[in-house]
């Protein structure tokens, strides 16, 4: 089939085919808006009570803080951001190949006048190989599998962390009210030694060193409220906030003293939910997919060049062969990383547990046994100085041994309460955030 176009047009008609449309605007990063648009997503929970039920500025309590992270925190929202990615590869992956329409000029080049210049028409056409296409599309979805889990992972990963923060500064809140009680009970036994002093019946050693405790306590407390505010600012930077004020947490005394359960037991299917695990086994479908493509490879192309049929066969690539033993052992690879992951979730898991329940156990025997102790002695040290039945000494070693197991248990309840989270982790049995599967 013959044409015979001016060669002046042919500029004109190549612009006209070629333009598929005006190029996206540019957008370029502006600092600024970049950081308003941050304090706008930290804002978003106060007036979206849709997208996210709770408010901050009443105070934030474990299970709040770690659904505020998962759905506001920068990092995850960029990370689901490149779900989309993943969701226009597979679009792509399901192309079929661009044809190309070529005239030849040869007969102008040669020495033709300017009329003859397209003197023939082509249709070129690589066709994919049998089941390639979908090979590649089902390799696409495997991908943007792996890019779930990997957000899904991240989602955990971050609740863990945020978690933990919340339970260091309630553990820290906690001894500072204890702190404030130790300080009172040291506050009147030095009162009441400097008014036994006047009265002859304490020396001024005796004064001394209750002043002395009571400083300590006072300096302690000091200390245990900057580590407190330091925790606090921990926590909102792990929350994806910018620590200008000190949060408030709720539930802290619910929290201490619930009854967590570390007998459930480990099987299969609940491993295969933990999301580094899942992660592993995504990424095994993906190389799953990734042999069925190769395995594709080894088949024949047929490609259409103008009226003429083409017929690409592997012959030097030995038939698809090398491609495919690359694809198979990449398979053996990722199956020996599901096993490595399933051998490490089950480890962390079963160490976890083991240290929350002999955490536990000191936990339960400072609590029924040194606890009541300490505080009989506590008591005991009260009676003797309202009674002024025991020495100075005496009196302030009993208080000071009382107060000082009195911060003991506080540790060693929240150390078990703390590691308890951890193996509840650790499982990865629970909805930590729903709003990061948005």
């Amino acid at each position: 089939m013959l044409f015979r176009t001016p060669v002046r047009w042919l500029p004109a008609l190549l612009g006209i085919v070629a333009c598929a449309g005006p190029a996206p605007e540019r957008a370029p990063i502006d600092s600024a808006a970049v950081l308003t648009r941050l304090d706008e997503l930290a804002r978003a929970p106060h007036v979206q009570a849709e997208s996210a039920p709770f408010d901050l500025r009443d105070g934030v309590s474990l299970e709040e803080a770690a659904s505020f992270a998962v759905a506001r925190h920068p990092q995850l929202t960029a990370a689901r951001a490149s779900l989309e990615v993943s969701q226009a590869l597979i679009v792509e992956a399901g192309l079929w190949p661009d044809p190309t329409i070529a005239w030849s000029a040869v007969d102008w080049l040669v020495g033709g006048t300017s009329d003859d210049v397209l003197t023939g028409f082509s249709l070129n056409w690589n066709n994919p190989r049998p089941g390639e296409r979908k090979a590649r599309i089902a390799a696409a979805r495997a991908e943007a599998a792996v890019a779930r889990a990997q957000v899904l992972e991240a989602e955990w990963r971050l609740a863990c962390d945020v978690e933990e923060a919340w339970i260091h500064a309630a553990e820290l809140s906690a001894r500072l009210d204890l702190a404030k009680r130790r300080i009172e009970a040291a506050t009147e036994t030095a009162q009441f030694l400097e008014e036994a002093r006047a009265l002859g019946a304490a020396t001024a050693l005796d004064t001394a060193s209750a002043q002395m405790d009571l400083a300590e306590l006072e300096l302690e407390a000091f200390g245990l409220a900057a580590e407190h505010r330091d925790a606090l600012d921990e926590l909102a930077r792990r929350l994806g906030l910018e620590p200008r004020g000190a949060l408030a947490l709720q539930g802290v005394a619910e929290f201490e003293g619930r009854s967590p359960e570390l007998d459930t037991p480990l099987d299969a299917q609940r491993l295969a939910t933990r999301p580094d695990v899942a992660l592993a086994l995504a990424r095994y479908e993906v190389a799953e997919r990734d042999v069925a493509l190769a395995a594709t490879m080894r088949g024949i192309a047929v490609s259409y060049i103008g009226s003429a049929l083409g017929v690409t066969i592997p012959w030097g690539s030995r038939w698809g062969e090398a491609t495919l033993q690359v694809a198979l052992a990449r398979r053996t690879a990722a199956e020996r990383e599901v096993d490595a992951a399933f051998h490490e979730a089950r480890a962390r898991i079963e160490a976890a547990r083991g240290a929350a329940q002999r955490s536990r156990d000191v936990a339960r025997a400072a609590r029924e046994s040194y606890e009541p102790l300490a505080e009989r002695l506590l008591a005991l040290a009260r009676e003797a100085r309202a009674a002024r039945s025991a020495p100075a000494d005496e009196l302030l070693a009993a208080q000071r041994r009382a107060l000082g197991a009195l911060d003991l248990a506080v540790r060693a309840r929240w150390s078990a309460q703390r590691l308890a989270r951890e193996f509840e982790n650790a499982l990865a049995g629970r909805a930590s955030a729903p709003e990061g599967a948005k």
